[in-house]
């Protein structure tokens, strides 16, 4: 990846500027495909540190019940993308990257799938290992080595805004893939009214976690760019505590929510599931061409 401030996708033009400043990071806009990246990036050892044991703590949106399946929001938004799968593919070997603790693929294996994960949290691979005892690499998927033309269906469930180099996760999808095969993927979508709106507070603008910011007309670009043709581009809402949507909050607008969370909290509220759609989030579904 280029390290000067310009465009990975469209590198070495067009030009690319300073568009916001959050949380102490530049987020610089393409003047070309108007993709949103954080520039300069941290370091990857700066990155793998945010993703320890507290990561899944964050909003109590990964807590888990006694036997270690997830609680209810997690595990409708997973049932939700098996069904958005099972719209092109229904069997066969599934790959999902940056799986965290393995929700999805403990639903993917339950729907009939052969399942295989990545993860670089060394805690979700642990839980996913341990708990569920699922099939999980502890590294990223370049580094995983995997053999070619091997799966049916590659999924990365809000993964795409967390790479630090988009581009060799995308080529490496395309090594894996069959031929025909499926990629899916969800990430935010920069170019929705709710994100416009927003601008800076927008809440999936989100640095250093969050490092690229897509709208749909750039992620095509990217994904054919290695060979995976998009088919469609869904916009559906998830299922989310109202601990986790305070949380969310909070992450832009600071301490002020903390009283919300203890209030919601007191009242036993936390745990409240919403339906939220602010259209705001892509699901893209891809085929290897």
């Amino acid at each position: 990846m280029n390290n000067d401030g310009q465009c990975p996708f469209c590198w070495p033009n067009p030009a690319t500027s300073v568009r916001f400043e959050k949380g102490g990071y530049s987020i610089r806009q393409c003047h070309g495909c108007e993709l949103l990246f954080v520039h300069p990036q941290p370091t990857r050892q700066e990155l793998m540190e945010i993703y320890d044991a507290d990561y899944f703590k964050r909003g109590s949106k990964y807590e888990a019940d006694d036997t270690g399946r997830y609680m209810g929001a997690n595990r409708r938004n997973d049932l939700d993308k098996l069904s958005i799968l099972a719209r092109h593919v229904n069997v066969g070997r599934l790959l999902d990257v940056g799986c965290a603790r393995g929700g999805f693929l403990q639903v993917a294996r339950e729907g009939g799938f052969e399942v295989t994960g990545v993860e670089v949290s060394e805690a979700g691979v642990t839980h996913a290992c341990q708990a569920l005892g699922l099939d999980v690499v502890n590294c990223d998927l370049p580094a995983a080595n995997l053999p070619a033309d091997h799966f049916d269906v590659v999924t990365a469930w809000d993964v795409l805004e967390h790479l630090d180099d988009p581009h060799a996760t995308l080529a490496e999808v395309n090594r894996v893939l069959c031929s025909g095969g499926c990629f899916v993927a969800t990430t935010g979508d920069a170019g929705s009214l709710w994100a416009r709106m927003l601008g800076r507070y927008w809440q999936l603008l989100t640095p250093p976690q969050h490092l690229f910011f897509y709208h749909e007309g750039n992620i095509r670009k990217a994904f054919e760019a290695h060979g995976l043709r998009v088919k469609e581009v869904l916009r559906p809402g998830k299922y989310a505590t109202l601990d986790f949507v305070l949380f969310k909050a909070g992450e832009t607008l600071g301490p002020v929510m903390k009283p919300a969370r203890a209030f919601c909290k007191a009242l036993r509220l936390s745990n409240m599931q919403l339906y939220i759609n602010l259209r705001d989030i892509m699901v893209c579904v891809a085929e290897k061409v």
